[in-house]
C-alpha cells in the first residue's frame, strides 16, 4: 500500500487493519506484486497520537521520518517483515513491550525525548540503534536480540535498563555515552561484544551478567562506579586502555 492507502486503513481501527493483515499473510508469497501490497507506509507522517498495539504489519513497514507528537504505542504489536523508523522524532512516551520485528529493524538516528520501553521485546533480524538519542528513560529490560545489534555512537541522557535481555548474536556498543546509571545486570551475551570506547558517566552495573563471546571494553570511560560482581566471562575479556 502507499502512504494514503495505508492511512486511509489505519483510520479503520485495530480490527479491520488485522483483518487486512491476516488475508495478506495467508496469502503470502515471494513475489514483488505481494511486497508491494503487503508493505505499509508512513514515511514522514505527522501523527498527533499513534496507537498501533497489538497491530500486525504483515510486510515491510516504513516509518522513517515521522513525528511522534504524542504518545506512540507499538505494545505486542508484530512486525512480519522489516520495520524502519530512521530519523523518526517520538515527542511522547514509546511503548514498544511485547513487540516482536521478525525482520531487519531500523530506530538509526532516532529521537525519542520521552520514555522508550522495550521491555520483552523481540528483535529477530538485526536491529540498528546506531546513533539514536534517548532523552528520557529507556527500557529494554527482558528484551531478546536474535541477530546482531548496533547501538553504536547512541546516546542515553538518563538511565537505561537491559536487565536480564539476551544478546544471542554479536552486540555493539562502541561508541554509546551512557550519562544517567546503566544496567546491564543478569544480561546474557551469547556472541562478542563491543563497548570500545563508551562513555559510562554514571554507575555502570553488569552484576551476574555472562559473557559467552569476547568481551572488549577497549578503551572505555568508567566515570562512576563499574559494578561487575557474580559475573562470569567465558571467552576473551579486554579492558586495554579502559579508564576507571
Amino acid at each position: 500500500m502507499n502512504k494514503e492507502e495505508s492511512l486511509r486503513l489505519y483510520a479503520q481501527g485495530k480490527e479491520n487493519w488485522n483483518l487486512w493483515a491476516k488475508r495478506m499473510l495467508a496469502h503470502r508469497e515471494d513475489s514483488e506484486v505481494w511486497k508491494d501490497k503487503a508493505k505499509v507506509d508512513f514515511t514522514s507522517h505527522v501523527f498527533e497520537e499513534a496507537d498501533f498495539s497489538g497491530f500486525i504489519f504483515p510486510g515491510n513497514a516504513r516509518f522513517d521520518e515521522a513525528t511522534f507528537e504524542g504518545d506512540a504505542i507499538f505494545e505486542k504489536a508484530t512486525f512480519e517483515g522489516e520495520a524502519w523508523f530512521q530519523r523518526a522524532v517520538f515527542k511522547g512516551n514509546t511503548e514498544s513491550t511485547g513487540a516482536t520485528f521478525k525482520g531487519d529493524t531500523c530506530f538509526k538516528e532516532v529521537t525519542f525525548e520521552r520514555k522508550a520501553w522495550f521491555q520483552g521485546a523481540t528483535f529477530e533480524r538485526s536491529s540498528v540503534f546506531g546513533e539514536a538519542t534517548f532523552k528520557s528513560h529507556a527500557g529494554f529490560q527482558g528484551a531478546t536480540f536474535e541477530d546482531t545489534t548496533l547501538f553504536g555512537g547512541a546516546r542515553f541522557e538518563k538511565a537505561s535498563m537491559f536487565y536480564q535481555a539476551t544478546f544471542k548474536s554479536h552486540a555493539t556498543f562502541s561508541g554509546v555515552v551512557f550519562r544517567g546509571a546503566t544496567e546491564f545486570r543478569g544480561v546474557t551475551f551469547e556472541d562478542t561484544t563491543l563497548f570500545g570506547g563508551a562513555r559510562f558517566e554514571n554507575n555502570a552495573m553488569f552484576e551476574a551478567a555472562t559473557f559467552k563471546g569476547a568481551a572488549l571494553f577497549l578503551e572505555a570511560i568508567f566515570k562512576g562506579a563499574a559494578l561487575f560482581e557474580l559475573s562470569k566471562f567465558k571467552h576473551s575479556t579486554r579492558f586495554y586502555g579502559a579508564i576507571f
